[in-house]
C-alpha cells in the first residue's frame, strides 16, 4: 500500500507588522522556507526597516509593532471610509445611535465627528477613543473625556457634546 499523499492547504497568514520572523513562522507551520537573496540585501528599503529599523524602535518601545499595528488599522479603516461617508458637522452624537453601532463603525462614527468638530485629528491615538467608547456605554452620566490639544467630550443628556476649550497664555 502507497502512502496517501498529503494535502497541502492554501492559509493565508494574518497581516502582521513583525516581519522579522517570517522564516520562523513559515517552519512552524511544517513547511519549508524559500530562501530568496532580495530578502537578506539591505540595499532594499524594506529589508533596512525589517532588519535595522523595526529592532532599533523595539529597543526604545518594546509594544511598537503593536503600536503601528493598531495604527494601521486605524488608517485602513478610514481609507475605507473615504467616499462612502460625508461628514456630519453635528456638534453632538446620540447615545442611542452610537449604542447600536458595530465596534468598528462606533471608532469610524467617532473619529468622523471628532474631525469635523476640532478640525483635525492631530493627537488623537486610539486610547482617546477608547475611552470615548467607555464613556458611551457607562451608566454614569455628566462625565467627561479629556482630549490632546485643548478640546473635551461631554456626556451629558443622552447625547456627546464637544467642546473646544480655549487656554489663554
Amino acid at each position: 500500500a502507497q502512502p496517501k499523499p498529503r494535502q497541502h492547504r492554501h492559509v493565508v497568514p494574518r497581516r502582521d507588522l513583525r516581519l522579522t520572523a517570517p522564516a520562523a513562522r513559515t517552519r512552524a507551520r511544517d513547511r519549508l522556507a524559500a530562501r530568496n537573496a532580495m530578502n537578506d540585501d539591505v540595499a532594499f528599503k524594506r529589508v533596512q526597516i525589517r532588519k535595522q529599523l523595526i529592532p532599533l524602535l523595539e529597543t526604545m518601545n518594546p509594544k511598537i509593532v503593536e503600536t503601528l499595528a493598531r495604527t494601521s488599522g486605524l488608517l485602513r479603516r478610514d481609507e475605507q471610509a473615504d467616499g462612502r461617508r460625508e461628514t456630519d458637522a453635528a456638534q453632538t452624537l446620540k447615545l442611542k445611535h452610537l449604542k447600536v453601532l458595530p465596534k468598528e463603525e462606533l471608532y469610524l462614527e467617532m473619529r468622523e465627528w471628532l474631525r469635523s468638530s476640532r478640525g483635525n485629528l492631530r493627537s488623537l491615538q486610539l486610547k482617546h477613543i477608547e475611552a470615548i467608547e467607555r464613556l458611551i456605554f457607562s451608566p454614569k452620566s455628566g462625565k467627561i473625556v479629556e482630549l490632546p490639544g485643548g478640546g473635551r467630550v461631554v456626556k451629558q443628556g443622552g447625547a456627546l457634546r464637544f467642546e473646544n476649550i480655549k487656554v489663554e497664555k
